[in-house]
């Protein structure tokens, strides 16, 4: 299916300019997916204006593949406040507090003298680092939990000429190059498309379904769909070969071949 998305002209090379942490870069958010053929994670996040490596403004919301060194490219994705959550509840909670965390208990050695009212001192920097830093695990571990159900989409989208976003993100420019449900499954909608292809455990082909449903159909329907894939007890098998070893890809989500579904 990712075979029947033509590219949109608007796929760039992008390479963010900062000096010394100040200046634009891209800042991940959600949907980290790594392929065993990329350098660093697909990821949906925000082009930003940042400050020592910290975002603080963004000004463009992206979907980021096909990583170089510093270039990448991208295609713009639809906003969201869970996206804008996420990116600041990363950076912010998670590796600014991290820093400051390890900062405090680094410096608490330095009050280490032998020392009773120095060695107290260094005690409490060390518990004040120790818990910042547990509250950087714990949003670490919060945000990846919010972001299970995402990368379990991407995984089962597969790479493909956009990435491995997800069309239910894509701004109407990218829908636009998307064929018919009646060329690519031969149903009348996406919908008609997912429980047939379920039934045959192709699992790329149905979330391909889904996830079209939810962007140009219905969108409470298309996530209705989408959880029924992420419920399927082989689906959940087929996931956990494929994260163990992503050149698993094409067997365990049945994207071998291009099934043809009919309309029932």
């Amino acid at each position: 299916f990712p075979a029947n998305i033509a590219p949109p002209e608007r796929v760039e090379i992008a390479l963010p300019f900062s000096v010394n942490g100040i200046g634009t870069s891209v800042c991940p958010s959600i949907g980290d997916t790594k392929w065993p053929t990329g350098t660093q994670a697909d990821s949906d996040g925000f082009e930003c204006f940042i400050f020592i490596g910290i975002p603080v403004i963004p000004y463009a919301s992206v979907h980021t593949f096909l990583w170089n060194g510093t270039q990448y490219q991208k295609i713009p994705i639809r906003w969201s406040w869970k996206s804008i959550l996420c990116l600041y509840a990363r950076y912010w909670l998670g590796y600014a507090i991290l820093f400051l965390g390890v900062a405090l208990m680094i410096l608490s050695l330095f009050f280490i003298k032998g020392m009773d009212h120095s060695l107290w001192t260094a005690v409490q920097l060390f518990s004040l680092g120790a818990g910042v830093a547990l509250v950087s695990a714990l949003t670490f571990t919060i945000l990846g939990y919010i972001d299970h159900r995402t990368r379990c989409i991407r995984r089962a989208l597969g790479q493909h000429a956009l990435g491995s976003s997800d069309p239910a993100d894509w701004t109407s420019h990218t829908l636009r190059s998307i064929r018919p449900a009646r060329d690519q499954f031969g149903t009348d909608t996406y919908a008609a498309a997912v429980e047939p292809l379920l039934r045959q455990e192709h699992f790329s082909g149905a979330m391909w379904a889904a996830r079209l449903c939810a962007a140009v159909e219905d969108p409470v329907e298309g996530e209705r769909l989408t959880d029924q894939i992420l419920d399927h007890a082989s689906f959940q098998e087929s996931l956990q070969e494929v994260g163990k070893n992503g050149e698993y890809w094409l067997e365990m989500m049945g994207a071998a071949t291009e099934p043809r579904v009919q309309q029932p």
